[in-house]
């Protein structure tokens, strides 16, 4: 590493200022399905009369990440029986264990009513938890939203419920709205309100039934709300969202939404963050010729910085846009690292301090073509990498990242998050060194495994990652905290206060 002394702008004393490049770091397994591994122990399961039982994953599925990097949630299904396998576990406060499994009581719910299929959820900035659910009980089931608090559970949502402030055809019909058979982008705001995605309302006209609401209050609502056009000249009307297509962040002053404008079906699949178009089918990303022909997924961290992928409208090459700027592009280079993108991609994430990841497949040999991308430092997982199973630090364990056939992919589509610490969680696919696939026995789905990757850290007083620590980054800083950006949220704690100002003082006065 190479350090560079400059003078602050305001004159204070020189300050140390470190620059390089990514040292070799070592992925851990938090949770695996390997059939005899401690990792595929599913903690705190229990059977169908709530004792606790051993049990091993079957499938590793989905993934949420805390706003402070400190709590998650990961989802899946264990190897008992159809009635029992949906789970959810919650990490690590103080170690992993179920936070809601299919076969127990439903809260809230009816007499003997208990879980079905649980989906996933979101995260507020104290760390509690608003996630989708199914339940069952006679002569049938229906849907839920369940929010975590902590300490309790509390049904915000279920299947019947009332719904205000819709709009019917004709007029006169409007009020006796009620959730009907599908929910999803549970996530709740610093307030205890929930904001969920609709896309099934009784007592409405079928025109009208997709909704993004606030906990029973419409928001938006399809064949209704309108967004302002890409170029800024229209208002196209909303039809509706995407599976996963609705997020606001805690402080309720940003929101994403990916789904359909009623337009020509060749351009109608849209990206909007805050009421207006970023990304459209068929039109080309502003600043760029690239022209998607839509949005796999986006997300958006607590500051409203966004990031999406999708395919292209030549049917093959993919592209990753961060706040408008396509980032990563089949066919480009992959910087700073050097390499060159290829098709396709898999996942994208962005932290709260704006560092963005693209995992996606690059050009070179098919057994270690699959790679993440840091927006800083560049490839910091490839296929074929070794993972530590028994947390010694040591490559040891003869697990790698990828597949025993090297063409198909090695990370799971949409499954990965990164936090303000540079910790990097995706759910990825597990070999052995001799080619075989590390799953469940018997084998089910896809090899895959939770894990986690502990990245460099930055140097904190360089606040603008421009290489140096002078006065532009204590300017950076107060500006990010006047405005009380995500960024400012130095402590990585979810609030922005005076503590992350002392804390960025401390980490300023001492450079690097």
């Amino acid at each position: 590493m190479s350090c560079t002394k400059r003078g602050t702008a305001a004159g204070a004393a020189l300050l140390m200022a470190c620059a390089g490049s990514a040292s070799a770091q070592l992925a851990t397994a938090v949770f695996t399905k390997h059939p005899t591994h401690p990792t595929s122990i599913v903690p705190g399961a229990r059977n169908l009369a709530g004792q606790l039982v051993t049990t091993r994953f079957k499938s590793i599925d989905t993934f949420s990440l805390s706003p402070d990097g400190s709590t998650w949630v990961t989802g899946g299904l264990t190897q008992q029986g159809p009635d029992e396998e949906s789970v959810l576990v919650l990490g690590p406060n103080p170690a992993p264990n179920v936070l809601a499994q299919e076969g127990q009581p439903l809260p809230q719910g009816g007499i003997s009513e208990t879980y079905d299929l649980i989906g996933r959820g979101n995260f507020n900035r104290p760390n509690r938890y608003a996630f989708t659910t199914t339940s069952r009980f006679a002569p049938g089931g229906r849907y839920a939203v369940i929010y975590w608090d902590g300490f309790g559970f509390t049904m915000t949502h279920g299947e019947g419920d009332a719904l205000f402030n819709f709009v019917d055809i004709p007029a006169g019909d409007a009020g006796d709205e009620v959730i009907g058979t599908f929910m999803d982008s549970a996530h709740p705001l610093d307030t205890g309100v929930v904001g969920v995605h609709l896309e099934s309302i009784v007592n409405i006209d079928p025109a009208l039934e997709s909704a993004l609401i606030y906990d029973h209050d419409a928001f938006r609502q399809g064949g209704v709300s309108p967004v302002v056009s890409l170029d800024g000249l229209s208002n196209p009307t909303w039809d509706k969202w995407t599976e996963r297509g609705f997020f606001t962040t805690a402080d309720s002053a940003h929101w994403l939404a990916n789904g359909k404008i009623i337009e020509d079906k060749d351009f109608d699949e849209v990206l909007a963050i805050d009421s207006r178009v970023v990304i459209q089918q068929g039109f080309a990303m502003p600043g760029t010729g690239e022209i998607p022909d839509g949005i796999t997924h986006a997300a958006m961290n607590q500051g409203g910085e966004w990031i999406a992928h999708g395919l292209l409208t030549d049917g093959v090459s993919h592209y990753a846009n961060f706040n408008g700027v396509v980032v990563a592009r089949s066919g480009s280079a992959i910087v700073p690292s050097g390499g060159t993108w290829s098709a396709p991609f898999y996942a994208v994430a962005v932290s709260g301090l704006g560092e963005w990841l693209v995992a996606g497949r690059s050009a070179g040999a098919p057994a270690s073509d699959d790679v993440i991308v840091h927006s800083e430092l560049g490839v910091v997982m490839r296929e074929g990498d070794p993972v530590d199973l028994d947390g010694n630090g040591l490559a040891d364990d003869d697990a790698f990242i990828g597949r025993g056939n090297p063409l198909l992919p090695a990370f799971a589509l949409d499954e990965l998050e990164l936090s303000n610490g540079r910790v990097l969680y995706v759910i990825a696919n597990l070999r052995n060194g001799a080619g075989q696939d590390i799953n469940s026995s018997p084998a089910f789905g896809e090899p895959h495994a939770l894990v986690k990757l502990e990245l460099p850290p930055r140097c904190a007083g360089d606040f603008n990652r421009d290489g140096f620590v002078n006065g532009d980054d204590y300017d950076a800083f107060a500006s990010a905290f006047d405005a009380g950006h995500a960024a400012a949220d130095f402590n990585h704690d979810g609030f922005v206060n005076g503590d992350d100002y002392d804390a960025f003082a401390s980490a300023f006065d001492a450079g690097c």
